[in-house]
């Protein structure tokens, strides 16, 4: 996490700044998703072995939750 702080002090740029994804028209679909799972892997380097456990089995709830209501006739 210090890393990252130095980062963002060194480009002198605010933190929400960093962590926009600025949504273009031109940007092919499968760069952005590989840009999001690298965001996301970034995130959860930092965390604990058991914070990664509780953050997938939340994920896999969403997700899960996200499929039933996507299903047909429901």
């Amino acid at each position: 996490m210090e890393t990252l702080e130095k980062i963002i002090q060194g480009l002198n740029v605010p933190l929400e700044v960093m962590f926009q994804f600025h949504e273009t028209e031109d940007m092919d679909s499968r760069t952005e998703k590989a840009e999001v799972l690298t965001a996301i892997g970034s995130l959860m380097n930092s965390r604990s072995l058991e914070q990664n456990k509780l953050i997938f089995r939340v994920i896999k709830d969403i997700l899960s939750t996200i499929d039933v209501q996507n299903e047909p006739n429901k």
